[in-house]
C-alpha cells in the first residue's frame, strides 16, 4: 500500500499549465521563434524556469532565452490571475484522503503559495509543499521526489506520485516510485496518455475523482 501520495501541482492540482504555456508560446512568437502550443508543451511542461531558460539558450540563443524569461512568467501570471481554477474534483478528493500527502513541484515556493492559495488548496498541504528550488536538480532528475519522501519520512518505494508531464513521470520512476499519469487538465494534448505510459506511468487517468479507487 502506498504510504505517501505526492502530487505535482500545475496540471494536477491546478488547471494552470494552459495559461503558462499560452504565455510561453506568445512570448516566443513575439521574439521571432515560431512554435506551436503542443510543441511547447512537449518540450517544457514539468521543468523549472531556470531549466527552461537553459534549454532555450541552447536552442535559440541567449538573447531569446533571457528575454523570454523576463517576459513570459509575468504574462503567464496575468493569464492565471484572470482564469486559474483547481482541477475539477480535486478539492473533494483531498478531503477524502486519509493517507499522508504532499506537493512536489517545479514551481517556485512563491508561485505555489500564490496558485494554491488562489483556489483554496494551500492549507490542504501546508507545510508539506516542496519546490525544485530546494534541490540541486529539478525534474526529470529524481532529486525533488527523493527530497519530498525524505522530509515526509517515507521510503521511495512506498510513495505514489501523481504527474501530468513526461518530465515528471521520468523523475518519479528514477526515484523508484510508482507513478500515475493524469490527463484531465486543459492542456492535455492528443497522445499525452501514451507518452506518459511510455515514460513509465503505471496507469493513466483523466478524472481526478477516480483517484481514491486507484490507490494501491
Amino acid at each position: 500500500m502506498a504510504e505517501l501520495i505526492i502530487f505535482d501541482c500545475d496540471g494536477v492540482l491546478l488547471d494552470s499549465e494552459i495559461h503558462y504555456c499560452r504565455a510561453g508560446v506568445e512570448t516566443l512568437n513575439a521574439l521571432g521563434v515560431n512554435m506551436a502550443l503542443e510543441e511547447f508543451m512537449t518540450r517544457y511542461i514539468g521543468i523549472a524556469l531556470p531549466d527552461i531558460r537553459e534549454r532555450m539558450r541552447r536552442d535559440f540563443g541567449t538573447p531569446v532565452a533571457e528575454a523570454w524569461t523576463e517576459r513570459s512568467p509575468t504574462l503567464g501570471r496575468a493569464y492565471a490571475a484572470a482564469g486559474l481554477q483547481a482541477v475539477p474534483g480535486v478539492g473533494h478528493v483531498l478531503t477524502t484522503l486519509t493517507r499522508p500527502k504532499c506537493v512536489a513541484s517545479s514551481t517556485s515556493p512563491e508561485g505555489l503559495r500564490r496558485g494554491l492559495g488562489q483556489v483554496g488548496l494551500y492549507d490542504s498541504f501546508a507545510p508539506h509543499i516542496f519546490s525544485a528550488t530546494m534541490v540541486a536538480r529539478g525534474k526529470p532528475a529524481p532529486d525533488l521526489f527523493l527530497y519530498a519522501s525524505e522530509r515526509m519520512g517515507t521510503r521511495p518505494e512506498d510513495c505514489l506520485v501523481i504527474e501530468d508531464s513526461v518530465h515528471g513521470v521520468t523523475a518519479a520512476v528514477a526515484a523508484g516510485m510508482t507513478v500515475l499519469g493524469f490527463t484531465g487538465a486543459s492542456h492535455a494534448y492528443p497522445g499525452l496518455a501514451d507518452r506518459l505510459r511510455e515514460a513509465g506511468a503505471a496507469e493513466v487517468f483523466d478524472d481526478m475523482t477516480a483517484l481514491p479507487g486507484m490507490l494501491p
